[in-house]
């Protein structure tokens, strides 16, 4: 059967139902009338602690978990002052004040959260701001250095455009020179020009000849009449067919002065001009350097000199062409430069674009990450305090309506266990102040130090302009020849004067190494670069530094001016009209080793040894 309270521990061992009337706390076990009384008389147990069993179930706790406790009090004597004391009074403000601590912690992580979404969006504007200041920054980097570009292309282009115009300029005048437009100038209203003497006496016949002296046509019967005269037979006659094949420059060469309508007698060489005898009288009557025109064109024709002018206009004509090939390849290739620069520009302006989006998107990712981790930090404290707040709000329910209604015992429980909870939440909010858990999370952007300093990036990079020489061949020899030859022609009929024409190098020669400075002129004569300057007895000559091949030569009549530049070390030779190229000034840079002044003095100790000669 079973027992109503406790079976005697020692009666169940011999399997003997027997109710306990006492309990043994050294044994743990119920005793009954009988077994406590032996053990009580037992040496081994009359010590034991021993209470009526009744008393033991009254005393669970004591009896189980706090039977070593000394601060125990009967709990009859304690219900029945607890209506009487503070006690609920005082739980009650406890209470209170703990639920205004949980409402203000709930306000103030509240209100952190509300705030990290501002700094959010404050921060997201702060670097939208920053990027928009970089796109704008490097946008106009990349506009000053496209301008920039514009500006180098459209200067080196007219550069090259100037030189071409010049090239284009020859070109028609030698194209001019070797065209046949006699049609320009023969406006009549026959197909070829009439008799001159016959439209005298009012005839129209077609002229078969012409006279370069009188500069008119002659028919068959004036042209023999013509050469028979004394006064006429030396004047120069041509075919009219030739003569219609003479360009446009030629035959607009007048014979006779143009200030006194007279013909040419003498050829001023120091003034490089034809004169009349009133020029001779008026002009040229202390110039000592003057030639007999009949004499300097007698044997022209039968000399070499048209011929090698003809070569020299074929070489020239060929330069010019190559030389306008070059520069116009030069001009389309600008073309293919600066769009090469522009797409790198672009490739740099796109690569720099890819990695501040990156670094953008990866501040943006810390920046959501960072307000994440806050965000349940903050969570985490919120639902602690509302699930404690909820535990206060029952336990003040529970209050109230224990007062009203439950016994002295039951209110002094729940009283015991409102204040365990009260400690408890206490604790938490000491924990979580003592943690600075309450201080608020302020997230903010700082700008990178190296962001800073982008103003001083002032530029993407640098245009820069280099040249690179073609491997292009001129034809200069020939032209080379020409010059010292119509320059040996100039004074041919004066034979005790042709040795000062011959160029002849001897090791003796005074020689200096010279830049040639850029210039049109330079450009026109071919040279570039450095040279060996010959001082011969008879002229300048540049050579080729290693090749040691003549370059260009000036004789000395032909130079028309020379000196030092107002830079040190510089000093320029001006060629006059006879020179096959042309009138031009070169500039010249000295190297180190010398100084232009040597050369303008020993320049003017030949001139003057060459004058010395001609007066014996």
């Amino acid at each position: 059967m079973a027992c109503s309270s406790p079976p005697c521990g020692i009666c169940d061992s011999k399997q003997k139902c027997v109710p306990s009337t006492a309990w043994c706390f050294e044994c743990n076990e119920g005793l009954c009338d009988e077994c406590k009384e032996h053990h009580i008389l037992n040496k081994a147990s009359k010590s034991h602690g021993i209470i009526p069993v009744n008393e033991f179930q009254k005393l669970p706790c004591l009896i189980g978990d706090h039977k070593n406790c000394k601060d125990l009090t009967d709990i009859n004597d304690v219900v029945c002052r607890i209506k009487s004391s503070n006690m609920m009074l005082e739980i009650e403000n406890s209470m209170r004040e703990v639920t205004a601590d949980l409402q203000r912690i709930q306000k103030n992580r509240a209100g952190n959260l509300l705030s990290l979404k501002l700094h959010r969006q404050t921060i997201k504007q702060e670097i939208q701001k920053a990027r928009q200041t970089v796109n704008n920054h490097f946008d106009r980097l990349g506009r000053t250095l496209l301008k920039e570009l514009h500006i180098i292309e459209n200067n080196e282009r007219k550069k090259i455009s100037k030189i071409l115009a010049s090239v284009e300029r020859k070109e028609k005048e030698i194209d001019e020179l070797q065209k046949s437009l006699v049609s320009a100038v023969l406006n009549m209203a026959c197909n070829s020009p009439l008799c001159g003497i016959c439209d005298f006496r009012q005839k129209c016949v077609p002229s078969t000849a012409w006279c370069f002296e009188c500069n008119e046509g002659l028919c068959e019967e004036c042209n023999g009449h013509h050469v028979l005269n004394k006064a006429s037979k030396s004047h120069g006659i041509i075919p009219l067919n030739e003569y219609q094949k003479l360009p446009v420059s030629v035959l607009q060469i007048a014979d006779s002065c143009k200030s006194h309508s007279e013909k040419y007698q003498a050829y001023c060489h120091e003034h490089e001009c034809s004169c009349c005898t009133k020029c001779i009288i008026e002009e040229h009557k202390n110039c000592k350097d003057r030639t007999d025109i009949h004499d300097f064109i007698s044997s022209i024709k039968s000399s070499n000199m048209i011929l090698e002018i003809e070569n020299s206009l074929r070489e020239v004509t060929e330069n010019l062409k190559k030389i306008h090939k070059n520069r116009t390849g030069n001009l389309l290739s600008l073309t293919l430069y600066k769009e090469d620069i522009e797409k790198e520009i672009r490739k740099s302006r796109y690569e720099m674009n890819e990695h501040f989006d990156r670094l953008e998107r990866e501040l943006l990712k810390e920046l959501q990450t960072i307000e994440n981790a806050e965000r349940r930090k903050i969570n985490k404290i919120l639902e602690s305090v509302e699930r404690k707040q909820k535990e206060i709000d029952g336990l003040q329910i529970s209050l109230a309506i224990i007062k009203q209604h439950a016994s002295d015992l039951q209110t002094f429980l729940v009283s015991k266990q409102i204040e365990t909870e009260l400690v408890d939440t206490d604790r938490i909010i000491q924990s979580i102040q003592d943690n600075r858990e309450l201080s608020d999370v302020i997230i903010s952007y700082q700008t990178n130090d190296k962001m800073k300093s982008l103003g001083n990036i002032s530029k993407f990079g640098e245009i820069v302009v280099q040249t690179s020489q073609r491997n292009m061949s001129l034809v200069r020899q020939k032209i080379k020849e020409a010059q010292t030859r119509v320059a040996d022609k100039t004074k041919g009929s004066h034979g005790s004067f042709d040795h000062q024409y011959d160029i002849i190098k001897t090791e003796k020669d005074p020689c200096f190494i010279v830049t040639v400075k850029p210039s049109e002129d330079a450009f026109n004569f071919g040279l570039d670069g450095r040279y060996r300057l010959r001082l011969t007895s008879s002229c300048f000559i540049l050579e080729d530094i290693e090749k040691m091949t003549s370059k260009c030569c000036w004789p000395y009549d032909i130079v028309r001016k020379y000196g030092k530049r107002g830079i040190e070390k510089e000093f320029a030779i001006t060629v006059g009209r006879r020179n096959v190229l042309g009138e031009g000034t070169v500039e010249f840079k000295c190297s180190s080793l010398f100084h232009p002044g040597k050369i303008m003095r020993l320049f003017q100790i030949i001139i003057k040894k060459m004058q010395s000669d001609l007066k014996h």
